[in-house]
């Protein structure tokens, strides 16, 4: 899967398993480090569990049962010259190698959501990305593609 706007390529739950395979570079990366992408800087700044998400205005949500919402908080930063929307195709893979994308009922539910939002050249946004996950999931990363490279980054969240 290809991120067009972020200049990065998702390779979801078979990712590390196809990195050992071929010539690709597993670059890991933790919370509060920055990459720089073909088109964005992102920084993770932060996760949390939850079984309820709520914003200032919109209804709380809850969890489905054997599941856990896991919220990231990120500053993202365009590198390109013209402003662009924010994609919801930023995976998380757990420890039982399965991939989870964004939540779909999230708009409304979150403050500073990032998916969809504009993405202005030169001005850092600072927002959250939330997924729902089984509860048994112990550990997870982000496996992003950098565009044109060989290099694959996991970012450790937990």
């Amino acid at each position: 899967m290809r991120n067009k706007s972020f200049g990065t390529s998702q390779q979801p739950s078979t990712a590390v398993e196809k990195a050992e395979k071929d010539d690709t570079i597993i670059i890991t990366k933790n919370i509060g480090d920055e990459i720089t992408f073909a088109t964005i800087k992102l920084k993770v700044n932060g996760v949390e569990e939850k079984q309820t998400i709520s914003s200032k205005y919109g209804s709380p949500k809850t969890a489905t049962e054997g599941a856990k919402f896991v919220v990231v908080n990120a500053d993202l930063t365009n590198i390109t010259n013209t402003a662009f929307k924010i994609p919801p195709d930023l995976v998380i893979v757990d420890n039982k190698d399965r991939q989870f994308k964004t939540y779909s009922d999230t708009i409304g539910v979150i403050d500073d959501y990032l998916d969809y939002k504009e993405l202005p050249p030169s001005i850092k946004v600072t927002g959250n990305w939330v997924y729902e996950l089984p509860s048994d999931a112990t550990s997870y990363f982000i496996a992003s593609r950098k565009s044109g490279t060989n290099e694959l980054y996991e970012i450790k969240l937990k």
